[in-house]
């Protein structure tokens, strides 16, 4: 999966390699895994080329240490419990915590619907089944789709499943597995809870921020384009601003405008630098000589009017307005 190969078992293509793998089944001692560790470096390998990795957590319930076989035990992967139409734990889903390995790890992670799951079967027809395989597709369905939504989630499999985990419904254990009470979050029955359907946002946390490092700023004005606000901030000589800080709300992909306004220090040099802005647009006028250019940002996020051909003396009214992307968190 990390490097799927043609058709031969040839040509190996990490850019292929899916974002998220469900996987509806065990490996106990009968089938080789006398070691519970046999699988554990595969799945961290896999999770670490940026993978979200799904089991489910085996139809051994009720009793507790049931989830007990590679892959569904392993910290690396997000285990799932199947809950029946009532939103309750079913009888046959396994329970944490895991024992076989001594970690004493909370698992499953969390629970989607297993029973009476209508699904398709041979012959164009459909039936209904039971089972933590019925609810581990829940799971990898709402992964994919949060992963269409927030493309900041590709190839971080912890924020996506983080997102999954903080967005489900807690559900307090029936029974005791360990956990000090019942109302325990994780707990071994249900994991963080159940799955709903969440959309996540890349939110931004100050990231759209700049220096004018050859123009003294009189006023920077930050338009989010996208959700139609702004914020204008009056920095004052060389400084670097920050249009979150000042208030403009943005997610990853809105489209910003910045317009900055101000004067020319060094005629030779009007330059300067951005971040968490993917520009493709940036223009510089001299309102003093009335010149217009139009200008980069270079792959270290710098801008030079001058490098584009903008003349300007010290003293010369200055417009610099970039218009990009918001870029999302690392």
């Amino acid at each position: 999966f990390i490097a799927p190969t043609d058709s031969t078992g040839e040509n190996p293509d990490p850019t292929k390699a899916p974002d998220v793998i469900n996987n509806s089944w065990t490996c106990p001692p009968s089938e080789g895994c006398t070691d519970p560790d046999a699988l554990r470096l595969v799945v961290e390998n896999t999770r670490a080329a940026g993978i979200l990795v799904i089991a489910s957590a085996g139809n051994d319930g009720p009793g507790c240490s049931t989830v007990s076989s590679a892959i569904s035990i392993y910290d690396a992967v997000l285990t799932v419990g199947a809950t029946d139409i009532e939103d309750d734990i079913a009888q046959f889903s396994s329970r944490g915590s895991v024992s076989v390995d001594g970690s004493g790890r909370v698992k499953p992670d969390i629970a989607a619907p297993g029973v009476e799951i209508r699904s398709s079967v041979p012959g164009e027809a459909y039936d209904r089944f039971n089972g933590t395989s019925m609810a581990g597709p829940h799971v990898a369905g709402m992964a994919a789709l949060a992963l269409s939504a927030a493309e900041c989630t590709r190839g971080r499999p912890h924020k996506l499943e983080r997102h999954l985990l903080d967005s489900a419904l807690p559900r307090a254990a029936s029974e005791l597995c360990g956990e000090s009470s019942h109302a325990s979050d994780p707990n071994n029955s249900y994991g963080h809870g159940i799955l709903r359907a969440v959309l996540p946002a890349c939110r931004l946390d100050g990231r759209i921020l700049g220096r004018s490092e050859s123009v003294a700023a009189s006023r920077v004005t930050c338009r989010n384009r996208t959700a139609g606000r702004k914020t204008t901030l009056r920095p004052g000589g060389l400084s670097t601003w920050n249009c979150m800080a000042s208030g403009l709300a943005a997610l990853a992909g809105d489209t910003i405008q910045l317009k900055l306004t101000g004067a020319a220090v060094d005629g030779e040099a009007v330059r300067g630098r951005l971040e968490g802005l993917e520009a493709d647009k940036l223009r510089c006028l001299n309102r003093t000589s009335g010149a217009s250019v139009r200008a980069a940002v270079d792959q270290r996020r710098r801008w030079s009017c001058s490098a584009a051909g903008l003349e300007a003396a010290p003293g010369d009214r200055l417009k610099i307005i970039i218009t990009g992307r918001a870029l999302a968190d690392s």
